[in-house]
């Protein structure tokens, strides 16, 4: 069934309300206006059931507004009208020492019921008007109110005036309930307000525990007054107390290391500048006791101006100086020999494709071999022969440069790739590790190193092939050597 009550087009809870608060003035009103009828007919006075009847239809007006959704117009339009009517009505009829007296004050509180403070006031100014009109017209005599001089007339006056109170308790009653409604809203909303300030209180004891407990820092920076809150944790990360150093950008970026602090700046200042919401860096900033530590910053901007400028920016700094650790060792391990510590066979594999497309022609490569290393294997342990080749490989890395790739590629097996070396050049390296072998030997004749040498050169590209005539080389070096050996 249809709701033709006048809160039924509202949503709101308190525009249903003051919706419900109009229907009720109109109600009363029409009332009032209906027992002002009743006894002018009593008394015959037909101007003033003139005047009620046309105070009853413009009624119709604010009732009609009411039910379409002109709820500020309809309250404002009621309250006037019945400001109005009382007013004509007082003029005509027993004017301001009588009944009007009481039919106001009704007004003023329906229409601090309905109305906001803009059209309250407006109410009250046109009710100000109608009184001075009604005190200064009747001592002026600009009108003279009719009497009522019939048989019975006090009871008339009774009556009217017991309507006037009845619509007064109504107005009070709804006065009262509004109070109520108000209170009732306001203790409300303090509980919820206070059950999310223990919420929040909660959560920021929850935070504070939390950024006290873990070594990451947190930091918060106002850009433009370069004001900035660094957290406990973040002072511990670098090995500070709390406060020791100034909550500012300088003072971050005074313990960035020099070789990273560029970088980090220009990815900051992107964020800024409104090239990036966000990012992520990874840099060195120096602790308390000197050392530095590898840190990887996150930040996003939270708060910019019309012109896209960052104005806050809030993020976190991480200790990464363990993990990189991890994958430095990881990585070391990957490319290098662990016994011998060169590089191993999977890296110069690498280097071999590398330099195949490359410019770094000619490319020299030098291929060792450790002669008699199952026999020391055999003989002494394999402790023993591991140790000669620990010391096969710092020998030759005393011999080749640091832009060569020195490297184990098998048991017994040593290759060094070196880039932009003509035939000459390996030639004469090859020459200083025959030279370096001999002192070693002379000065260790019980632990002798014997090794068979061959070097080729790529004049351009065929690496491969290289690095096949090469090894034939070196077979060729040890299988002289075993021959001289014989004779």
């Amino acid at each position: 069934m249809k709701d033709w009550s006048p809160q039924a087009g509202y949503v709101h809870q308190e525009d249903r309300r003051t919706a419900g608060i109009v229907n009720t003035l109109i109600y009363t009103s029409l009332a009032t206006y209906i027992a002002v009828i009743l006894t002018s007919l009593v008394s015959s006075d037909w101007k003033l059931i003139s005047v009620t009847l046309v105070g009853c239809a413009l009624q119709l007006i604010p009732f009609t507004l009411v039910r379409r959704g002109y709820l500020r117009a309809g309250s404002f339009t009621v309250v006037l009208n019945s400001i109005c009517t009382v007013t004509v009505i007082a003029t005509v009829g027993q004017g301001i020492n009588d009944l009007a007296l009481i039919a106001f004050p009704i007004i003023f509180i329906f229409s601090g019921l309905t109305l906001d403070r803009k059209y309250f006031r407006i109410s009250v100014g046109f009710s100000l008007i109608a009184v001075c009109w009604l005190a200064v017209g009747d001592a002026l005599g600009w009108f003279t109110p009719v009497p009522l001089d019939f048989e019975n007339a006090h009871w008339v006056v009774l009556s009217m005036v017991s309507a006037l109170l009845i619509v007064a308790g109504i107005a009070v009653d709804l006065l009262a309930e509004n109070m109520r409604n108000n209170l009732d809203q306001a203790r409300q909303e303090i509980a919820q307000r206070q059950k999310a300030e223990e919420a929040l209180q909660k959560s920021n004891n929850r935070f504070s525990l939390i950024m006290d407990a873990t070594q990451d820092g947190l930091w918060d920076w106002i850009v433009d007054s370069n004001d900035s809150y660094f957290s406990p944790g973040y002072y511990r990360m670098l090995g500070y107390e709390v406060g020791e150093f100034p909550m500012n950008s300088e003072a971050w970026l005074e313990l960035i290391h020099p070789g990273d602090r560029e970088h980090t700046l220009r990815v900051n200042m992107d964020c800024i500048e409104g090239i990036t919401e966000q990012f992520e860096v990874e840099y060195r900033m120096k602790t308390k006791s000197g050392e530095w530590r590898w840190i990887l910053g996150r930040g996003k901007c939270v708060e910019r101006n019309t012109q896209g400028r960052a104005l806050r920016l809030l993020g976190t700094h991480m200790d990464l100086t363990d993990r990189k650790h991890a994958e430095d060792l990881l990585r070391y391990q990957g490319t290098h020999d662990s016994l011998t510590g060169i590089y191993n066979r999977s890296f110069f594999e690498e280097q071999l494709m590398r330099l195949e497309r490359s410019r770094e022609f000619p490319v020299s490569i030098v291929m060792v071999d450790v002669d008699k290393l199952k026999i020391t294997n055999d003989t002494l342990g394999h402790a023993a022969g591991d140790e000669l080749l620990r010391e096969t490989a710092e020998l030759l890395r005393s011999v080749f440069r640091a832009g060569d790739v020195l490297a184990r590629i098998g048991g017994d097996e040593f290759s060094a790739l070196l880039p932009s070396t003509e035939m000459a050049t390996a030639e004469e390296i090859t020459t200083r590790i025959k030279e370096r072998l001999m002192n070693h030997n002379l000065m260790n004749t019980n632990r002798p190193i014997h090794l068979s040498i061959g070097a080729a050169t790529a004049e351009i590209q065929d690496i491969f092939e290289t690095f096949k005539v090469a090894d034939q080389r070196m077979y060729a070096d040890k299988a002289a050597r075993k021959l001289n050996e014989r004779s």
